[in-house]
């Protein structure tokens, strides 16, 4: 059973048209959070709602890029609880089938 004062819940999907599947993550986290999060960026020289990190772009020619995937790979560990849930991709059926997983 999740921590009740986990009261925030982030989703996001992948989807794998051609091999068929969709993964989902979802990440439960308390108050606070998203300042956490900004705090977290503005440390490593990043501008919170100008810069956005992505997961898939580059690192190795962006150091500050690098030092946010620590930070917020460090952040998530400490701060948050994380479910993943892979399921057959249909475009109809995504949010049926996010939502069941997160029940």
């Amino acid at each position: 059973m999740l921590n009740p004062s986990l009261t925030q819940c982030y989703i996001d999907e992948s989807v794998h048209e051609k091999a068929g599947f969709v993964d989902t993550a979802f990440v439960f986290a308390s108050g606070g959070f998203e300042r956490a999060v900004a705090a977290t960026l503005r440390g490593v020289g990043l501008s919170p709602g100008e810069d956005e990190f992505k997961s898939s772009a580059r690192m190795d020619s962006n150091s500050k890029m690098r030092e946010a995937r620590e930070a917020l790979l460090s952040l998530a560990g400490s701060k948050t609880r994380v479910a993943v849930f892979f399921g057959p991709y249909a475009h109809h059926t995504i949010g049926k089938h996010s939502l069941q997983a997160l029940q």
